[in-house]
């Protein structure tokens, strides 16, 4: 009998899968109240956010009861297409969808699944070969060697609430290295060179994948810029959920920068921006959990306003910011204080700069 817990995209995935297969299931979410037993549960299918410290997980543990990914779930199918995992703190998923690029520049057809939105297993059975994102919260509760590829992009401190340390954030990503045949490591999260390491391993030319590249569009909330009002540019990089993400968007904007941070404290000191935002980070417009931190952090070098919404950080980075600058939302924390995702923090943002 499985036990699926949490009922959010992974686990109404893993609903569907076990009814297409005719097993039987329960299921387990903290918003429902209700009691759970484990006395007839022989394994349990844990949505990625489920921490390992959750109850249900730790009496699993202490029973024997075996806890899986829904990835894990998948893996253990008799018949798979071609698997290509891609993981890394930062740039995964642009890089999977690059590379989904070129190998349907090639010739073949691609999907990308997993923790990029469309669940790993909506889409088994299939021909196609599946690139499959894979969070280090995934890559924890995952077993079974069926990858033929893997490609670990970079990694830096990120999740550290929920892991307890980098070094067991970078364990649950180097797993990568167990699950796949072959695996390629890339310290920097240079999208086209680290996408071409894997499709040239299907026979595509570099001509085939620079021909990609040029009309590829990278997806929404990373770097995208919106536009230009009264001498100042507007950018969403709203997808910069950790500390290095910041760093990234910070040295990729010319001229100065009024900064706006936000959303939930992962574990790292905000301390590391002090020396490379130096000379560039003019402001840091803070709002939500993290801000009594990044004010402790910093704010003796790099001046921080605290507000308490997206609107007042438009209003307080348009009075500071200056001519020619960027205002540039880089949050640098997950987004579940105050918003469902990302994409929606972005959108706000997008729709209030419409009406600066």
């Amino acid at each position: 009998m499985f036990l699926i817990l949490g009922l959010g995209v992974s686990g109404q995935s893993v609903v569907r899968f076990l009814e297409r297969k005719n097993l039987p299931f329960h299921t387990a979410d903290d918003r429902e109240q209700k009691e759970v037993s484990l006395d007839q549960i022989d394994c349990i299918v844990a949505s990625p956010g489920i921490p390992p410290y959750h109850p249900l997980i730790v009496q699993a543990e202490e029973k024997g009861i075996e806890v899986i990914s829904d990835i894990e779930l998948g893996l253990r199918e008799e018949k798979l297409p071609t698997l290509i995992g891609v993981t890394g703190t930062n740039g995964k998923t642009t890089t999977a969808l690059l590379l989904q690029k070129m190998l349907q520049e090639g010739g073949r057809e691609a999907e990308v699944v997993g923790n990029i939105g469309t669940p790993f297993l909506d889409l088994l059975p299939t021909k196609n070969t599946l690139i499959v994102e894979l969070s280090s919260f995934q890559l924890m509760r995952t077993y079974t060697k069926k990858f033929a590829y893997g490609l670990i992009l970079n990694i830096t401190p990120d999740h550290l609430d929920y892991h307890g340390s980098f070094e067991a954030y970078k364990a649950a990503k180097m797993r990568l290295f167990d699950l796949a045949e072959t695996v390629f490591f890339r310290e920097s999260a240079s999208n086209f060179e680290a996408a071409y390491m894997v499709a040239k391993e299907f026979s595509l030319t570099l001509q085939e994948a620079e021909y990609a590249y040029a009309s590829f569009k990278k997806p929404p909330h990373r770097m995208q810029f919106l536009v230009e009002k009264e001498g100042i540019s507007y950018v969403d990089d709203s997808k910069a959920t950790n500390i290095a993400a910041v760093f990234a968007g910070v040295d990729a904007t010319n001229g100065p920068v009024v900064l706006i941070a936000c959303g939930v404290y992962k574990g790292e000191s905000y301390q590391k921006w002090v020396e490379a935002f130096k000379d560039k980070v003019r402001y840091i417009i803070a709002f939500g959990e993290s801000a009594p931190l990044i004010e402790k952090d910093i704010g003796d070098h790099i001046p921080v306003l605290r507000v308490d919404s997206m609107e007042e950080a438009i209003v307080q980075a348009k009075k500071v910011c200056p001519p020619g600058g960027t205002v540039l939302l880089s949050p640098g924390g997950s987004s579940f204080d105050m918003y469902k995702d990302y994409k929606a923090r972005g959108l706000h943002f997008q729709q209030l700069v419409e009406k600066v």
